[in-house]
């Protein structure tokens, strides 16, 4: 009696759909997560940028007795603490010799989408600031007197921020929200996974309405003049306790 052939074993199409099916679903779900992942691998490295600024920024204090300036894209000097405008020495920073170097990498955080930034508008400058982060000015303009006694609580006072792209145009944070005036350079929340986006579209009374703004809780990196860096709020910065030493 002949044996009977065997048939070699195949997927039948329903099966093959299934399969399908269960890997895209399985894409689905990881996807997020590793984009989350890997965002936060980026803030991670954002903050190392900013921890080894401030440091920088602690060590130039220790020997020189004050802060090195602001970097306004206007009237640069020789110690401003970033020498970014073209046809200046980037090498000449004042902070290369406490960082053993000052790659433009340090100087920028990786979630930053610096090929999009904005054309500035208006000043004297026609060159992008292409970096992300700003030194508080109020902080440095007070400490930097010679009247000045000191800083109160300095793990509440902020140095640097990661600023955001719509508002980054030099080495400078400076924000005016008080009653002479409506001048605002915001706290970067692009490491937030409910940042809000178009802020700079909503209308002045929205803006200007810090207790109601839908950002305030929008979170981003700052460091602080103690040397740490922490993720904190919008709102935080908008405190004035918060960005003047005393």
């Amino acid at each position: 009696m002949a044996r009977e052939r065997r048939r070699p074993a195949a997927f039948t199409l329903v099966e093959l759909l299934v399969v399908v099916a269960i890997v895209a679903v399985l894409i689905a779900v990881l996807l997020p997560c590793l984009a989350a992942a890997r965002e936060q691998a980026r803030r991670v490295q954002c903050c190392s940028n900013l921890r080894q600024l401030g440091i920088a920024f602690m060590l130039y204090r220790e020997h020189n007795r004050r802060y090195p300036e602001a970097s306004m894209g206007s009237a640069p000097s020789p110690s401003d603490w970033i020498h970014w405008q073209a046809g200046r020495d980037w090498g000449e920073s004042p902070l290369v010799p406490y960082l053993g170097g000052f790659p433009p990498s340090l100087a920028r955080c990786p979630s930053d989408q610096t090929d999009d930034r904005r054309t500035p508008v208006g000043g004297p400058w026609v060159e992008e600031y292409r970096y992300s982060y700003s030194v508080n000015h109020e902080l440095l303009w007070q400490l930097n007197n010679p009247y000045q006694t000191g800083e109160r609580s300095a793990s509440e006072k902020v140095l640097l921020l990661d600023e955001d792209e719509a508002t980054v145009d030099d080495g400078l944070f400076i924000t005016y929200l008080g009653p002479f005036g409506y001048y605002e350079n915001t706290l970067a929340n692009r490491h937030d996974r409910s940042r809000h986006a178009g802020w700079r579209l909503w209308s002045d009374a929205k803006r200007q309405d810090l207790e109601h703004r839908p950002d305030r809780f929008d979170r981003g990196n700052v460091a602080f003049i103690d040397g740490h860096v922490d993720l904190v709020t919008r709102q935080y910065t908008w405190d004035i306790k918060h960005l003047y030493p005393n």
